[in-house]
């Protein structure tokens, strides 16, 4: 884990970090963002891991966006002016912008606020498309005082958009982080292996977040687990044994469970990016320029 934050004499603001598995052999290099002030919110990491044919790249940046509030605007453009540098530096790449920006932009049809409409000017300047809006399942990623809001984004640029595959908000709050902010989540997929499970593929993967886990716990119960005349402590192989339990837990989950549907192995994912986008997008900065001059 890297991280880094402001000091314990400033009140308002928490931190930023990367955390990234010692096993999965990445290589990960952060990045210089200036040592202003600004900079504490604001961490940019490139994650490097070989590939087939050599080794790919990704940069993630991380950002704390101020609380509007007096002197957050000031604050809020130099840190989207840091962030601008490193994605214009590194456009060759495959970039992923995510973190608490503090800002409203229309997502759960409220009024879109000031650090709101900073963000929406970075995304189209820069060509990012925000996930949180066009894939993601599940809106509300902030929820305290029985009141909810979308605060929190994923942005990618054109190359990253190429490997996401979903992007989903734990609305429910499965996932107990100890926070007021919901998890988001974004499968990315890298080109390190051409199927990272093939049989899982071929079959369809989980439907973890529609799963009646009640039901699954009941089954699971009631399940008659011997492997044989003399249970599990029949004479046989570990091997064999551990190849029985998973196709008996296998065969539970597939009825409380279930999977998505099957996709054809090998099969090259069409480009989401074509003309008739890159002629909308033009054509709605016109716009922007004209309604902001």
């Amino acid at each position: 884990m890297i991280g880094k934050g402001r000091s314990k004499q400033q009140k308002k603001g928490g931190g930023v970090g990367v955390l990234v598995r010692q096993e999965a052999g990445i290589d990960v290099e952060e990045l210089d963002v200036g040592g202003c002030e600004m900079g504490e919110d604001i961490m940019a990491v490139r994650l490097e891991y070989k590939v087939r044919k050599g080794r790919e790249r990704i940069l993630v940046i991380v950002c704390y966006m101020t609380v509007e509030g007096t002197g957050a605007r000031a604050e809020n453009e130099r840190k989207y002016r840091i962030v601008q540098r490193v994605v214009e530096q590194n456009r060759s790449e495959n970039v992923i912008v995510m973190g608490d920006m503090n800002g409203h932009i229309g997502v759960l049809e409220e009024e879109v606020n000031g650090n709101g409409q900073l963000l929406l000017d970075f995304a189209e300047e820069n060509e990012l498309e925000i996930l949180t809006v066009t894939l993601a399942e599940g809106r509300v990623t902030w929820s305290g005082r029985e009141n909810e809001s979308a605060i929190d984004f994923m942005l990618v640029n054109r190359k990253a958009r190429e490997q996401v595959r979903s992007m989903w908000v734990d609305e429910e709050r499965t996932i107990d982080v100890a926070s007021d902010h919901n998890v988001m989540v974004m499968e990315y997929e890298c080109l390190k292996e051409k199927r990272v499970n093939v049989k899982e593929e071929k079959n369809g993967r989980w439907k973890l977040r529609d799963a009646d886990w009640d039901y699954f716990r009941e089954v699971v119960s009631n399940e008659d687990w011997k492997l044989g005349e003399n249970g599990l402590r029949a004479e046989r192989g570990v091997d064999e044994m551990n190849e029985r339990l998973l196709r008996k837990l296998n065969k539970v989950a597939e009825e409380s469970i279930g999977r998505t549907r099957k996709r054809t192995n090998g099969r090259t994912r069409k480009s989401w990016w074509n003309n008739e986008i890159d002629k909308a997008r033009k054509e709605r900065k016109q716009s922007n320029r004209k309604c902001r001059s």
